[in-house]
């Protein structure tokens, strides 16, 4: 329960444009181009800010601090 409560928290704690990309590949389940496509970008970019925001909140999570 605590880790669950500590992603939660982590995740508030994202850029907007990573928190935006979590939530619509695993809480929507978009695909990268279905995302790339909302948002106007294309699919490396968004598959980067996926990386990147996994990496921060991995990081978040670990040492308690945010991105």
């Amino acid at each position: 329960r605590d880790r669950i409560n500590r992603i939660a928290t982590c995740l508030t704690r994202l850029p907007d444009d990573f928190r935006e990309v979590i939530d619509m590949a695993y809480t929507r389940g978009l695909q990268l181009r279905q995302i790339a496509e909302a948002l106007e970008l294309n699919e490396e970019t968004v598959k980067k800010r996926i990386q990147r925001a996994r990496r921060a909140l991995a990081d978040c999570v670990v040492d308690g601090e945010a991105a």
